[in-house]
């Protein structure tokens, strides 16, 4: 996926909604809802706005992910939702359903509930 600022003859367009949650120094936790279904969609959208993905080898900064000791992407599906406006075939049986996971494993390590704000160099327990 590449991203152009306006439409190209043969493009396809790519819409992402984000919202930010929370911030801790150059971090910041965000929510995207993806209108369309790209290929590194949110990757791609969020590194060109300037606020790559912690961890994110190809559209990521490499001496931020370094820093942080982070070898994979701070990307999570917490929330999974099927509006299916059309017939979805084998798949009707999910109209309507959402599911929800309880914890995304990397925000504790970076936005911890408690306040405090974590070292600037922690190292996450999914690497060692």
């Amino acid at each position: 996926m590449t991203f152009h600022h306006r439409p190209i003859p043969g493009g396809k367009s790519a819409v992402t909604l984000y919202k930010t949650l929370e911030t801790r120094g150059e971090l910041a936790l965000v929510e995207c809802r993806l209108l369309t279904g790209r290929t590194h969609q949110i990757r791609v959208s969020m590194a060109e706005i300037g606020c790559p993905l912690l961890g994110d080898g190809k559209y990521g900064n490499g001496t931020v992910n370094r820093n942080y000791h982070e070898t994979r992407q701070a990307l999570y599906a917490y929330k999974l939702a099927f509006a299916l406006p059309t017939d979805a075939g084998p798949l009707n049986y999910l109209r309507g359903r959402e599911f929800l996971v309880k914890d995304v494993p990397f925000r504790d390590i970076y936005f911890p509930k408690t306040g405090s704000a974590p070292p600037p160099l922690q190292r996450s327990p999914r690497n060692r």
